[in-house]
């Protein structure tokens, strides 16, 4: 991968040798200013560290050991689904280990797909703390 300073030393070698086949694009430096540079043509790859987490925080296969400690998920689970908050207090390895999809199927627990299902909704939304 190329860093900024090498595109631009890249850019300056092309506008001497005259090379075709350029393309346009921009890549922010990290004083926050930008730039138009020319890219032969090519694959590039830029990584960059967004300002906030866009990862979501549960899946419908996030285990209740996951949740046990977010109090945003606790709240939800409290609000939505009292009988996996049980299973968390209980602290029993198995509990602990049953996923959302797992209970959703679990009638001889009290469970249904539409509780479960409802809850997860609300889980899913939860972006991941840093």
């Amino acid at each position: 991968m190329k860093s900024f300073t090498e595109l631009k030393d890249e850019k300056r070698e092309n506008e001497r040798s005259g090379t075709d086949g350029k393309e346009n694009g921009s890549k922010e430096n990290p004083q926050n200013l930008q730039e138009e540079i020319q890219l032969s043509a090519g694959i590039y790859e830029f990584c960059y560290r967004t300002n906030r987490d866009y990862r979501k925080a549960y899946t419908m296969n996030s285990r209740l050991e996951e949740m046990q400690n977010d109090p945003r998920a606790m709240e939800i689970l409290a609000r939505k689904l009292p009988l996996a908050v049980d299973k968390i207090n209980s602290q029993d390895p198995e509990n602990l280990n049953l996923s959302l999809n797992e209970l959703q199927y679990m009638f001889f627990l009290g469970f249904n797909p539409e509780m479960v299902q409802s809850a997860a909704a609300e889980l899913m939304h939860l972006d991941v703390v840093r």
